[in-house]
């Protein structure tokens, strides 16, 4: 690796644990809090598009650092889930329900100068595509969450605190002589 990449990396290392701490804000501010301002929203989109880029960055290293390619998806495949555009999917999904709760709309108009006994089974119907909506919403916040775990996780295993407890746990069940408590090593 040349310098210019192992520049970045050690950027990438130390922007890391803040891009963590933006999405924990972002993940509690979208979940906790109605945001009708156009300019946060902007904010938001920006900043979980930096976050994404951050992880595809560290997911680029890591690739790199990696022996080959099934150690690297053995042993990094949460980091590559977290980093699919899960959320892009699940506004699809949403504009797909929108749509069709449009197209019902429509339709029911239609059917209401036509027969206005069975306008009220069609607008619960309606009114069921957007729940629909509503859930896609959530699932999108959800995979945001899905994204700030694995890197916790990966972060919390790199801290010097993890390997210190870790070593200090294993040497716990190892007696002098090499031998486990519970049988052999």
């Amino acid at each position: 690796m040349n310098n210019f990449f192992k520049k970045v990396n050690k950027i990438v290392n130390k922007v890391l644990p803040y891009t963590l701490i933006l999405l924990l804000i972002i993940i509690i501010a979208e979940m906790f809090f109605d945001i009708q301002n156009e300019n946060i929203i902007l904010a938001i989109k920006i900043s979980d598009g930096f976050i994404i880029a951050v992880f595809v960055l560290d997911l680029a290293f890591l690739y790199y650092k990696s022996k080959d390619l099934i150690f690297f998806f053995k042993n990094y495949w949460l980091d590559i889930l977290a980093v699919l555009p899960l959320g892009l999917m699940f506004r699809v999904g949403e504009n797909i329900f929108k749509i069709g709760a449009e197209a019902e709309k429509i339709f029911i108009g239609q059917r209401v100068l036509h027969e206005v006994a069975q306008a009220e089974k069609l607008i619960k119907f309606t009114s069921k595509l957007e729940e629909g909506a509503k859930i896609f919403r959530f699932l999108e916040e959800f995979a945001k969450v899905f994204r700030f775990i694995p890197k916790t996780i990966d972060y919390i295993k790199g801290t010097d605190l993890f390997t210190k407890l870790y070593y200090s746990y294993r040497d716990e069940k190892t007696n002098y002589d090499g031998i486990r408590k519970y049988g052999k090593i």
